[in-house]
């Protein structure tokens, strides 16, 4: 993915620290990488399809990676902590 893509992509405004529920349709086996200017800068925990934003103030891109037993798909958004 190239990271260009979020300039174009609406942003989602939370606060810090907020839990974000990653719902799909037939439960598949998720990672979420945090990407920045250069590509994945890492891969985040998550807890039961949940992740929680960063403390700081500004916009971050996330990956969520979807594998099914049948093919593995990735979706992008972008939040923006205020």
């Amino acid at each position: 993915m190239d990271s260009r893509i979020s300039e174009h992509m609406e942003s989602i405004s939370t606060t810090p620290n907020q839990k974000v529920d990653i719902k799909i349709k037939g439960n598949p086996d998720i990672k979420v990488n945090l990407w920045n200017g250069k590509g994945i800068e890492k891969e985040i925990e998550q807890d039961d399809n949940q992740i929680i934003v960063p403390s700081s103030k500004g916009k971050y891109i996330y990956e969520v990676v979807a594998e099914w037993p049948n093919g593995t798909i990735s979706y992008t958004f972008v939040v923006e902590v205020q």
